[in-house]
């Protein structure tokens, strides 16, 4: 298990990444979104929002198809070998963030990106929503 202290080196005190300026001793924020695959539409307006804020932005494979569309035809043990990956290789962009930016369209969250979030928690990742959160009744 990753905590805040086991970051990347490039989080320590001191670090200057050669795409650094010897004025700005800073990278941009590292943003991590993170959604359903139902709501491409926002994945791109949070990339794009984000990115012209001045963030790096880690998100899904493509927004051009939902997971649904992308595993159609696939066995049903091929489709979650892949899905097991993907959530992988997701976590590990996680670990690459300063943030993740949670896009629950109309409150929605699911499984796969509730198990992000906890995720996050747990390795000290900051995490913000697009709308307002509400507790359950």
């Amino acid at each position: 298990m990753l905590t805040a202290r086991s970051r990347p080196a490039f989080r320590e005190p001191g670090y200057q990444s050669a795409y650094m300026t010897t004025a700005d001793k800073s990278r941009p924020r590292v943003v991590c979104l993170c959604g359903s695959t139902r709501f491409l539409d926002a994945f791109d307006a949070a990339s794009i929002q984000q990115t012209l804020a001045g963030n790096i932005v880690l998100s899904i494979a493509t927004t051009r198809m939902s997971d649904g569309d992308l595993f159609a035809g696939r066995s049903a043990d091929e489709r979650e070998r892949l899905l097991e990956e993907l959530a992988t290789l997701h976590r590990a962009k996680i670990d690459l963030a300063d943030e993740i930016l949670v896009l629950n369209v109309n409150g929605y969250i699911g499984s796969s990106t509730r198990a992000e979030i906890e995720y996050a928690h747990r390795t000290g990742t900051p995490v913000t929503y697009l709308e307002p959160i509400h507790p359950t009744p």
